[in-house]
């Protein structure tokens, strides 16, 4: 009898094991790639208040890329410069210099609220201590570059350069190159348009055509020259 219930239940088992199939895999769903974060899209927000910053903001504030500057009055992005004034009264000359302002309200430089901590500065002319007597904007937001951009600016071929307080193009060398808005780059500061061009090897413009290590510009003759050149023929 204990024989005979023991094979029943081995077969049981074994009928049981036979009929079920293997199991479904889950079925794939789109929650892996959903889950990944994803940075939103700057939102742009018409002047007054915007409901994901909280606070009042200027025409064309972009969420996550701007904030109101409550001295220039205007949306400013990373990097906002004002300008510190100071000026000379014998010598009448008048000096300038840039710094980084996120935020007005709470620069000690620059706040509109409470008294500035504006630090002095010594005139060249006469060597007298000069307080600066004012503040003003220095960069404004370009939306089209989403950078603080100077006077000047051209889209995608200047940026703002901090030492030299100016817009600067390609080539550009700290207070040795200006801009050449025709050209789109930066030039000596002897450069003629459609005459010389920088060469970035030499520091210097050059004639046109101009060969690297093998001709220099003559100012006299107006042309490339082999070098050493020591006949001038003006053109």
């Amino acid at each position: 009898m204990k024989l005979f219930a023991f094979v029943s239940a081995l077969a049981a088992a074994v009928l049981a094991g036979c009929s079920s199939g293997p199991e479904e895999a889950p079925a794939k769903t789109e929650e892996g790639a959903q889950a990944a974060p994803v940075a939103p899209a700057p939102v742009e927000v018409a002047e007054g208040t915007c409901p994901k910053c909280h606070s009042i903001v200027y025409d064309g504030h972009l969420c996550g890329k701007t904030r109101p500057c409550r001295m220039c009055l205007r949306e400013a992005g990373a990097g906002h410069r004002h300008s510190l004034v100071w000026g000379c009264v014998p010598c009448n000359r008048t000096y300038t210099a840039t710094h980084v302002c996120n935020d007005a309200r709470t620069c000690p430089t620059c706040r509109i609220a409470g008294p500035r901590r504006m630090p002095p500065r010594a005139c060249t002319g006469c060597g007298g201590v000069l307080s600066a007597y004012n503040s003003l904007p220095a960069t404004t937001y370009c939306a089209e570059c989403n950078l603080e951009t100077g006077e000047g600016h051209l889209h995608g071929k200047t940026r703002y350069c901090a030492t030299c307080e100016r817009e600067a193009g390609a080539n550009h060398v700290h207070n040795a190159t200006r801009m050449c808005v025709e050209c789109g780059s930066e030039v000596a500061p002897d450069h003629q348009h459609g005459i010389t061009a920088y060469c970035k090897s030499c520091g210097l413009d050059q004639g046109l055509d101009h060969q690297h290590g093998r001709t220099v510009w003559c100012m006299k003759c107006k042309g490339e020259k082999v070098d050493p050149h020591t006949v001038h023929i003006p053109r």
